[in-house]
């Protein structure tokens, strides 16, 4: 995906979102989510999402596992139907947290990001596949600095679309993932980009 595709249905996904939370029932519907012990909130759907397991999260850990990268912590909310049913959610999002404390004060995502995504990346694609991630752009969330990027991977025969986001805060690194079936995608945008838009740290 080109750089302007991925920031123009980034902004999108927010834009539809923050039109969405203008609707009173809409606002009714927001639980806020927040992590003391991590530093960061959201606010997500109470009526669409419930915490459970994303059904690509087995792809996703092993990426992770490739990557060298071990979260501090992971918390995963998937649709409301996929709860009541055997297995685990199709559409949903997740937030990792990382500690970066040992790089040191001067950590900057964007300063080392030339240097430690195209090897990450490239082993992601290697359990993901080989079409799976695009290209990460530089990309400024609720006035923190990170990279986006888009994806598509395929589970158990369905095929999932979604974005990802590393922002950072302090010493920390938030990964933010939103994802959907291809097929339902636009079904879910708004719910989805909710989560980005009140997305805080620190």
């Amino acid at each position: 995906m080109s750089r302007r595709r991925l920031l123009i249905c980034l902004i999108a996904l927010v834009g539809l979102a923050a039109a969405g939370s203008c609707g009173h029932k809409a606002a009714a519907d927001l639980t806020t989510y927040s992590s003391k012990e991590y530093g960061f909130s959201f606010q997500y759907r109470n009526d669409r999402f419930a915490p459970g397991t994303l059904a690509t999260w087995p792809l996703i850990a092993e990426a992770h596992n490739q990557m060298s990268a071990t979260p501090l912590a992971v918390v995963q909310f998937v649709d409301r139907s996929s709860v009541a049913l055997p297995g685990s959610g199709r559409s949903g999002f997740l937030v990792a947290v990382y500690d970066f404390s040992g790089e040191g004060q001067q950590f900057s995502l964007w300063q080392i990001g030339d240097q430690v995504l195209p090897p990450a990346l490239e082993a992601a694609r290697k359990v993901l596949g080989p079409d799976s991630l695009g290209d990460p752009e530089r990309f400024t969330l609720n006035g923190m600095k990170g990279y986006a990027d888009s994806f598509n991977i395929t589970q158990d025969g369905t095929s999932y679309r979604g974005y990802v986001l590393g922002v950072e805060k302090g010493t920390y690194l938030y990964e933010i993932l939103v994802q959907a079936p291809t097929a339902e995608f636009d079904q879910w945008r708004s719910a989805l980009g909710q989560i980005l838009l009140t997305f805080r740290a620190g």
